[in-house]
């Protein structure tokens, strides 16, 4: 997992990223699959570096997918990813995320990869972002990403479209989630002032 001043990438092409991890703050995810529980097994089979993705992943694997490693149009297949702070679910900030293995057939519709914020969330009404692949081929592993996002939830579930590129399953493997940076909680902000404070006064004692 990458955190940066602006936002933290959950980076799923990771070797070693699991069902579950800490996003600071004392905020958590865990990651849930149906019918099956997710896996990222594969070994990532395209070709890197390659321009077009921001989020800096290791593309050690190919994702997660359910059963194999990829989240399959038919029959339908998820993954969850839940939010929570202690035993309390906790409202995240979605800024983006990426799939791989999204394809598309020259002059067909691409498969996609989708992001629904589940009901319940602040914003009201459930979102749902789609994206389509329609420029990385075989040689980058079919990647394709959405940045820009603005989505509050404690509760996200990824599925891939029903559109194929007519050659198999319309299918596709989460790669990426990125999160606006989690709110260090009151007491953090405390120390952190605190710390500010005795450096601050360290100063004015050498000065004198």
């Amino acid at each position: 997992m990458a955190t940066g001043a602006s936002a933290t990438v959950i980076d799923f092409t990771a070797a070693g990223v699991g069902l579950f991890g800490n996003l600071g703050g004392g905020v958590t995810w865990t990651m849930t699959g149906d019918p099956d529980a997710p896996n990222n097994d594969q070994a990532f089979d395209g070709i890197t570096p390659f321009a077009g993705q921001t989020f800096n992943l290791a593309f050690d694997t190919d994702g997660f997918g359910i059963s194999d490693d990829e989240i399959a149009a038919e029959p339908p297949q998820n993954i969850m990813l839940s939010f929570w702070k202690g035993d309390e679910a906790y409202e995240v900030n979605i800024l983006g995320f990426a799939f791989l293995d999204l394809f598309q057939l020259d002059g067909e519709d691409g498969e996609s990869g989708i992001l629904t914020v589940d009901a319940g969330a602040s914003a009201g009404d459930p979102a749902t972002v789609l994206m389509f692949n329609l420029a990385n081929g075989v040689p980058k592993g079919g990647y394709a990403e959405v940045t820009g996002l603005n989505l509050f939830a404690s509760k996200i579930t990824f599925t891939v479209g029903r559109v194929n590129d007519n050659r198999g399953v319309a299918d596709g493997a989460l790669a990426a989630l990125q999160i606006a940076p989690v709110p260090l909680p009151a007491g953090g902000l405390l120390l952190l002032t605190a710390l500010g404070g005795v450096a601050a006064l360290r100063r004015r004692r050498k000065a004198a």
